[in-house]
C-alpha cells in the first residue's frame, strides 16, 4: 500500500487526513482508521480522486484495486498511437492470427509488451 501512500499525498498536496475527509466529504474517523490500517476503501479512493481533480484509474491502480493490465484492456483504440497499432499488426501477422482465432481481449495487449 505504500504505492499508494505515496499517491494520497502527492494527489492531496500534504492535506491532514481531516482536511481530505472534508474535502471528499468522508467521515473523518472511518477514514482516519482506514488509511492507518492500509484498509481505504474503494468508495473513499473514488470520493478523493473527484475531490482532488486527479484521474480516478490511477488512483484505482495505485491503491491495488485494478491492475495496468485490466485497465489496457477497456483502452478505447483511438487512444493508440500509429506505431502501436502498427507493432500489434506485425505481431499478429508474426503469429498467423487473424480475425477469426484471436481473443480479442488480450491479442493488442501481448502486442504491446514485447
Amino acid at each position: 500500500m505504500s504505492d499508494f501512500r505515496d499517491w494520497l499525498e502527492k494527489a492531496t498536496k500534504g492535506d491532514s487526513a481531516m482536511k481530505v475527509a472534508e474535502k471528499a466529504g468522508i467521515n473523518y474517523t472511518t477514514f482516519y482508521t482506514h488509511k492507518r490500517d492500509d484498509k481505504i476503501s474503494t468508495d473513499e479512493i473514488i470520493a478523493i480522486a473527484r475531490a482532488y481533480g486527479v484521474p480516478i484509474i490511477e488512483a484505482l491502480v495505485r491503491a491495488g484495486v485494478i491492475s495496468r493490465d485490466e485497465v489496457e484492456q477497456g483502452k478505447d483504440i483511438r487512444s493508440y498511437s500509429v506505431f502501436e497499432l502498427c507493432r500489434a499488426i506485425m505481431w499478429r501477422t508474426e503469429h498467423g492470427l487473424d480475425k477469426d482465432d484471436a481473443d480479442s481481449t488480450n491479442t493488442f495487449s501481448r502486442a504491446m509488451s514485447k
